[in-house]
């Protein structure tokens, strides 16, 4: 409380702050990697760059758990509805926002550690799943949203997830497939493809590892929530179209590129129906799992040519 015995607003205080920290931190360590020249020179940017995320990403993270809570508004707590567009979006941004901080603390604590490393990917690809699945918990589980029951999880299940996956799995590369022809034609280049030249040098063991978190720990994890909570919270409360659409965008969102939410907003939305039409999360995951298996295979296979 203030002075005067009334609550702080803390989404108020805590969103606009904490955002503009990360945001500034963020830019300085792109920038320093980007244009090391450029920064050098300027030892109180670099010195402030790795606090700037750490500070702007713990507190953006605490307040939007205390929005989900219902303490953002400074009033006794009235917890966000799970389907809410409020609830949703700050579920997915605590998950980012979380594994941005943890993965800055990582830098943090090992300077000289190349973010173009197998530790480092599998490090921050962890951090995002374990963000999600605790977003998950408290924002499907504890809610009720995200069931057995609601995943399709019984044991006559697995026959039809696994025939829908499949078909599924084809229909995401296909799309895949127009998504990239249509950028080669208005001369743009696929950025997640750049991102990751770097894995074709790996050794064997290594790039295992990788394609045991990119094709099975991924998908699980984005499945459960983009579709386990997101679609079912929606589907409950806004209906079936805002169910689809929303889900599918807030998926594409998370990619970090606008022409990543260009392809994979229909990826997001074919994984929905994949999920609505046959009654289980197994079809979406394995259709995720083999969409992602063939996109590393196609990137290994693009080194090796």
């Amino acid at each position: 409380m203030n002075s005067t015995g009334q609550r702080v607003p803390i989404a108020r205080v805590g969103l606009p702050l904490g955002v503009l920290a990360l945001s500034a931190g963020v830019a300085l360590l792109a920038l320093t990697r980007a244009w090391p020249e450029v920064v050098a020179p300027i030892a109180l940017l670099q010195s402030f760059a790795v606090p700037a995320v750490l500070f702007g990403g713990l507190l953006l993270a605490a307040t939007l758990l205390a929005v989900l809570l219902g303490w953002g508004d400074g009033t006794p707590a009235r917890p966000l509805s799970p389907g809410s567009h409020g609830a949703v979006f700050a579920a997915t941004a605590f998950a980012i926002v979380g594994a941005i901080t943890v993965s800055v603390a990582l830098f943090a604590a090992l300077p000289g550690t190349d973010p173009q490393s197998t530790g480092v990917f599998l490090f921050v690809s962890l951090a995002v799943d374990a963000a999600l699945l605790a977003m998950i918990y408290m924002q499907g589980v504890r809610s009720g949203v995200v069931t057995m029951r609601s995943l399709g999880l019984h044991a006559d299940a697995l026959q039809p997830g696994l025939k829908w996956g499949v078909l599924g799995a084809v229909a995401l590369l296909a799309l895949s497939a127009a998504a990239g022809a249509a950028m080669a034609a208005l001369g743009l280049r696929q950025p997640q493809g750049e991102w990751l030249q770097w894995l074709r040098d790996l050794p064997g063991p290594q790039l295992a590892v990788i394609f045991a978190a990119t094709a099975a720990a991924a998908p699980v994890a984005e499945e459960l929530f983009f579709r386990g909570y997101v679609f079912n919270a929606y589907l409950a409360e806004k209906g079936t179209a805002t169910a689809y659409v929303v889900s599918a965008f807030v998926f594409g969102l998370v990619h970090g590129h606008v022409l990543l939410l260009l392809a994979i907003f229909p990826m997001g939305m074919t994984l929905a129906y994949l999920y609505r039409r046959s009654g289980t999360i197994i079809a979406p995951v394995t259709a995720h799992a083999l969409n992602n298996a063939v996109a590393f295979a196609g990137l290994l296979a693009g080194g090796a040519s």
